[in-house]
């Protein structure tokens, strides 16, 4: 099962919340720098306000200001009832008196464009045409009627934003001295300001792209990391379903070397019978045939001498040395069959040496040639039993089956492994039909057994009518 298809909606679900939070993030902040933006333009707007509201209470408390009268200041028609309205220098030059109002709206005629901000005294009963209000100004001033402290809007200029807004003025304390048809505390008209939003637009334009772009930045880093945190789960995945097969594997594995395991009590049970039977067979048909003759002998022997043929008794006990020396011969071979002394006294190679003369004396018609290039002190104990095993098994079988002429026997080592060989120019056999769980033979499994149990591998390659070979190899470092 490929688990790493769980990562693609894990990936999609977190990108997709990723992306959210950011843009969703974004949107909040573009709308509060336009808020801010807009409020700063309004903090700007109520400064300038306040700023001539405080000007005009000012030079109301001092009754007014006199300038000399020019085509810009001409005496105010407003002010006919106050005497000292026009007064005379000592050095004859002509002064007229300008209350608040008619300052602020001097100030702002001649200094419209000055900072950009355009101011407007207006009321609904001026006493000015220049006072007259738009229409704008107009419905702000009836609503000032209504208890309204301000008002504000964003409205285009000609073709240029603007923040407008609007405070009343009451006429009140000296304000009455120059307008006497207005009661205390009554709205006699307000002052409009109207602030250009283009600098503000601009500066909101560049913070918005910087925060676009930070966001932007911050969105690619996720997503990067995610795509890197996807690449990871997937390895991670990967690494570990490779790593559930392989326990899987060595889990196949381990069965079936348990089950081999159950089985070797088994094998060895019949391998010990096997030998049992072998050996007996040997005993029976060599030396118990061989002791029942020279029973026999014996007692014709002893019939002989009491009839008094001394001559014939001597002969007939010649006769038996050959067949005691068979005898001997016999019980020191199946000996060395059992466990040969030679293997523990002069050691492998010269275990080998003896096993290809024996085979020979005892197959004359079979040449063996053994070759070896190893130091078998660096050989430990138990491979030397099973090397030597081996090699005895595998000549019996080809003095049993192959009808063999030549045997090479080689024990060398090669690309840091000991390989043993064994190859015969005999008869061969078919694999297919010895190997299987029918028919295999307890010699090839012993063999095999013999060179695994030591962490080897074993072979047979055989064909028939040319010859077999069978080969097992050793690691050396799996032999420490």
């Amino acid at each position: 099962m490929n688990s790493t298809r769980f990562a693609r909606p894990y990936t999609f679900v977190v990108t997709a919340a990723w992306v959210t939070i950011i843009i969703g993030l974004m949107l909040i902040n573009l709308r509060q720098i336009r808020v801010a933006q807009y409020a700063m333009a309004t903090i700007d707007a109520r400064a300038n306000v306040d700023e001539d509201i405080a000007f005009r209470l000012w030079v109301s408390s001092q009754s007014g200001v006199y300038v000399p009268v020019t085509d810009r200041s001409q005496p105010d028609p407003s002010l006919s009832h106050i005497p000292e309205r026009d007064i005379v220098t000592p050095t004859g030059k002509l002064l007229t008196l300008i209350n608040a109002t008619g300052m602020l709206r001097l100030i702002k005629a001649d200094y419209p464009d000055l900072y950009g901000i355009r101011g407007h005294l207006t009321g609904l009963t001026p006493l000015h045409g220049e006072t007259a209000p738009d229409e704008w100004e107009k419905a702000a001033l009836l609503k000032f009627q209504e208890g309204i402290k301000e008002i504000s809007e964003v409205v285009s200029i000609d073709g240029v934003p603007y923040l407008r807004l609007i405070k009343p003025m009451c006429a009140g304390g000296q304000c009455l001295k120059y307008h006497a048809n207005y009661s205390t505390e009554a709205v006699g008209g307000g002052e409009s300001i109207a602030v250009p939003l283009s600098p503000y637009l601009a500066r909101m334009q560049k913070e918005m792209i910087f925060c676009v772009a930070c966001y932007g930045i911050v969105l690619a880093i996720g997503l990067t990391g995610i795509g890197l945190g996807r690449n990871r789960l997937i390895h991670h995945i990967e690494e570990r379903d490779k790593t559930e097969d392989a326990l899987r594997v060595r889990t196949v594995e381990l069965e079936k070397a348990n089950r081999e395991l159950v089985q070797i009590p088994t094998k060895l049970i019949a391998a010990q019978e096997e030998e049992r039977k072998r050996v007996g067979g040997e005993l029976h048909d060599s030396i118990s045939q061989t002791l029942v003759a020279l029973k026999y002998r014996v007692e014709a022997i002893l019939l002989e001498k009491n009839c008094g043929g001394s001559a014939q008794v001597l002969e007939t006990l010649e006769q038996l040395v050959p067949a005691l020396q068979r005898s001997i011969d016999e019980t020191r071979a199946i000996s060395m069959g059992m466990r040969p002394a030679v293997l523990d006294s002069l050691g492998l190679i010269s275990a080998l040496e003896w096993l290809r003369r024996e085979f020979m004396n005892f197959h004359p018609k079979c040449h063996v040639e053994l070759e070896t290039n190893i130091d078998e002190t660096e050989i430990e104990r138990p491979l030397k039993v099973s090397v030597f095993r081996i090699t005895q098994e595998a000549l019996g079988n080809i003095a049993k089956h192959s009808r063999a002429e030549w045997v090479d026997v080689t024990l060398v080592k090669k690309n840091g492994f000991m390989e043993l060989a064994i190859t015969d120019d005999g008869v061969g056999f078919d694999l297919n039909e010895v190997c299987t769980p029918c028919s295999v033979s307890l010699g090839l499994t012993t063999m095999r057994e013999r060179a695994e149990i030591l962490g080897g591998t074993f072979s047979i390659i055989s064909i028939p009518g040319e010859g077999t070979t069978v080969r097992a190899l050793w690691q050396e470092d799996k032999r420490d």
